[in-house]
Protein backbone atom coordinates (compact mmCIF):
# COMPACT_ATOMS: atom_id res chain seq x y z
CA UNK A 1 0.00 0.00 0.00
CA UNK A 2 1.31 3.14 -0.67
CA UNK A 3 1.13 6.53 1.29
CA UNK A 4 1.59 9.65 -0.87
CA UNK A 5 4.45 10.68 1.62
CA UNK A 6 5.84 7.80 1.74
CA UNK A 7 6.37 6.55 -2.04
CA UNK A 8 9.06 3.46 -1.01
CA UNK A 9 6.38 1.40 0.52
CA UNK A 10 6.32 3.15 3.61
CA UNK A 11 9.85 2.70 4.38
CA UNK A 12 9.90 5.46 6.45
CA UNK A 13 7.81 5.84 10.10
CA UNK A 14 6.69 9.43 11.51
CA UNK A 15 6.43 9.06 15.38
CA UNK A 16 6.22 12.40 17.27
CA UNK A 17 7.99 14.09 15.29
CA UNK A 18 11.25 12.02 14.65
CA UNK A 19 11.56 9.86 11.51
CA UNK A 20 12.94 6.34 11.37
CA UNK A 21 13.66 3.83 8.72
CA UNK A 22 11.97 0.28 9.04
CA UNK A 23 13.93 -2.85 7.62
CA UNK A 24 12.64 -3.88 4.53
CA UNK A 25 8.98 -5.77 4.54
CA UNK A 26 9.54 -9.79 4.54
CA UNK A 27 6.69 -10.83 6.26
CA UNK A 28 7.97 -10.20 9.56
CA UNK A 29 11.23 -11.92 9.30
CA UNK A 30 14.16 -10.71 8.19
CA UNK A 31 16.17 -12.35 5.27
CA UNK A 32 18.87 -15.20 6.39
CA UNK A 33 21.23 -15.31 3.75
CA UNK A 34 22.40 -18.55 2.29
CA UNK A 35 25.99 -17.81 3.54
CA UNK A 36 24.80 -16.94 6.85
CA UNK A 37 22.65 -20.42 6.87
CA UNK A 38 26.26 -22.11 5.90
CA UNK A 39 27.73 -20.73 8.90
CA UNK A 40 25.15 -21.35 11.27
CA UNK A 41 24.84 -25.45 10.61
CA UNK A 42 28.96 -25.21 10.81
CA UNK A 43 28.66 -23.87 14.43
CA UNK A 44 25.43 -26.09 15.50
CA UNK A 45 27.60 -28.95 13.86
CA UNK A 46 30.66 -28.28 15.95
CA UNK A 47 28.07 -28.07 18.95
CA UNK A 48 26.96 -31.71 18.37
CA UNK A 49 30.45 -32.90 17.25
CA UNK A 50 31.95 -31.48 20.73
CA UNK A 51 29.21 -32.99 22.73
CA UNK A 52 29.43 -35.62 21.07
CA UNK A 53 32.85 -36.95 21.46
CA UNK A 54 32.95 -35.50 25.21
CA UNK A 55 29.58 -38.50 25.51
CA UNK A 56 31.66 -41.35 23.44
CA UNK A 57 35.15 -40.69 23.81
CA UNK A 58 34.78 -39.38 27.59
CA UNK A 59 31.78 -40.36 30.09
CA UNK A 60 30.63 -43.64 28.18
CA UNK A 61 34.61 -44.78 27.00
CA UNK A 62 34.47 -48.19 28.89
CA UNK A 63 31.32 -48.71 27.30
CA UNK A 64 32.70 -48.14 23.41
CA UNK A 65 36.40 -49.00 24.18
CA UNK A 66 37.45 -51.36 20.94
CA UNK A 67 38.56 -54.56 23.50
CA UNK A 68 35.83 -54.01 26.63
CA UNK A 69 33.15 -52.46 24.98
CA UNK A 70 30.35 -54.57 22.35
CA UNK A 71 30.60 -51.55 20.48
CA UNK A 72 34.17 -52.33 19.62
CA UNK A 73 32.70 -55.97 17.75
CA UNK A 74 31.25 -53.92 14.69
CA UNK A 75 33.57 -50.51 14.78
CA UNK A 76 36.50 -50.01 12.64
CA UNK A 77 39.63 -50.19 13.16
CA UNK A 78 40.13 -46.20 11.55
CA UNK A 79 37.04 -44.17 11.44
CA UNK A 80 36.43 -42.16 8.52
CA UNK A 81 36.20 -38.35 10.12
CA UNK A 82 34.93 -37.19 6.50
CA UNK A 83 31.68 -39.27 7.24
CA UNK A 84 31.51 -38.17 10.52
CA UNK A 85 31.65 -34.69 10.26
CA UNK A 86 29.44 -35.15 6.63
CA UNK A 87 26.89 -36.58 9.29
CA UNK A 88 27.09 -33.63 11.65
CA UNK A 89 26.78 -31.44 8.81
CA UNK A 90 24.12 -32.89 7.14
CA UNK A 91 21.65 -33.15 10.35
CA UNK A 92 22.74 -29.37 11.42
CA UNK A 93 21.89 -28.21 8.15
CA UNK A 94 18.51 -29.93 7.82
CA UNK A 95 17.90 -28.32 11.33
CA UNK A 96 19.02 -24.89 10.24
CA UNK A 97 16.46 -24.94 7.23
CA UNK A 98 13.81 -26.48 9.22
CA UNK A 99 13.86 -23.80 12.18
CA UNK A 100 12.05 -21.00 10.75
CA UNK A 101 9.21 -23.17 9.76
CA UNK A 102 8.57 -25.55 12.97
CA UNK A 103 6.20 -23.55 15.90
CA UNK A 104 6.87 -24.60 19.63
CA UNK A 105 5.71 -21.61 21.17
CA UNK A 106 6.13 -18.10 20.82
CA UNK A 107 9.82 -17.80 22.45
CA UNK A 108 12.83 -18.54 20.47
CA UNK A 109 13.93 -21.15 23.05
CA UNK A 110 11.33 -22.95 23.19
CA UNK A 111 11.41 -23.29 19.10
CA UNK A 112 15.09 -24.29 19.47
CA UNK A 113 14.13 -26.35 22.33
CA UNK A 114 11.44 -28.28 20.24
CA UNK A 115 13.26 -28.50 17.16
CA UNK A 116 16.27 -30.19 18.87
CA UNK A 117 13.91 -32.82 20.81
CA UNK A 118 12.11 -33.96 17.44
CA UNK A 119 15.38 -34.06 15.14
CA UNK A 120 16.64 -36.29 18.31
CA UNK A 121 13.64 -38.49 17.81
CA UNK A 122 13.62 -38.44 14.16
CA UNK A 123 17.16 -39.10 13.97
CA UNK A 124 18.08 -41.40 16.39
CA UNK A 125 15.00 -43.46 18.24
CA UNK A 126 14.36 -45.39 14.13
CA UNK A 127 18.25 -45.77 13.75
CA UNK A 128 18.41 -46.83 17.49
CA UNK A 129 15.29 -49.77 16.73
CA UNK A 130 17.34 -50.48 13.78
CA UNK A 131 20.39 -51.14 15.68
CA UNK A 132 18.57 -53.24 17.97
CA UNK A 133 17.12 -55.25 15.61
CA UNK A 134 20.22 -55.93 13.55
CA UNK A 135 23.25 -55.66 16.29
CA UNK A 136 23.86 -57.09 19.57
CA UNK A 137 25.18 -53.19 20.60
CA UNK A 138 22.05 -51.35 21.81
CA UNK A 139 20.52 -53.31 23.70
CA UNK A 140 18.43 -52.26 26.88
CA UNK A 141 19.51 -49.95 29.08
CA UNK A 142 22.49 -48.86 26.69
CA UNK A 143 19.68 -48.03 24.54
CA UNK A 144 17.39 -45.77 26.77
CA UNK A 145 20.59 -43.81 27.44
CA UNK A 146 21.77 -43.53 23.63
CA UNK A 147 18.12 -41.96 23.01
CA UNK A 148 18.35 -39.41 26.27
CA UNK A 149 22.24 -38.47 25.58
CA UNK A 150 20.66 -37.56 21.72
CA UNK A 151 17.80 -35.85 23.05
CA UNK A 152 20.33 -33.49 25.53
CA UNK A 153 22.99 -33.02 22.28
CA UNK A 154 20.14 -32.34 19.84
CA UNK A 155 18.47 -30.11 21.84
CA UNK A 156 21.74 -28.03 22.46
CA UNK A 157 22.09 -27.77 18.58
CA UNK A 158 18.23 -26.38 19.37
CA UNK A 159 19.02 -24.19 21.67
CA UNK A 160 22.11 -23.01 19.49
CA UNK A 161 19.99 -22.10 16.87
CA UNK A 162 17.77 -20.03 18.84
CA UNK A 163 20.70 -18.10 19.77
CA UNK A 164 22.18 -18.01 16.54
CA UNK A 165 19.10 -17.11 14.32
CA UNK A 166 15.87 -17.08 16.23
CA UNK A 167 15.37 -13.64 16.82
CA UNK A 168 15.63 -13.09 12.89
CA UNK A 169 13.31 -16.13 12.13
CA UNK A 170 11.11 -15.66 15.05
CA UNK A 171 9.91 -12.15 14.87
CA UNK A 172 6.34 -11.60 14.77
CA UNK A 173 4.36 -9.29 12.41
CA UNK A 174 3.89 -5.95 14.52
CA UNK A 175 1.78 -2.80 12.72
CA UNK A 176 2.85 0.36 12.68
CA UNK A 177 0.42 3.07 11.81
CA UNK A 178 0.93 6.76 10.20
CA UNK A 179 -0.51 9.72 11.74
CA UNK A 180 -3.59 9.54 9.23
CA UNK A 181 -3.87 5.99 10.89
CA UNK A 182 -2.89 3.80 7.51
CA UNK A 183 -1.24 0.74 8.69
CA UNK A 184 1.51 -1.08 7.42
CA UNK A 185 2.78 -4.42 8.33
CA UNK A 186 6.26 -5.02 9.08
Amino acid sequence: MNHPQYPDQARRVAHRGATRELPPASGGRRKITFARRIGVAVVVAAVMLTLNSLWYAVLMRGFYDRDTGSWGAIARDNPSMLFILLSFLTLAGLMTIAYPHVSFGRSRWTRGLGLGIMAALIFIVPASFYYFGTTDILVGEVMVADIGWHLIEESAAGLTLAALIGRDASQQTEEVRFPDGVGVAR
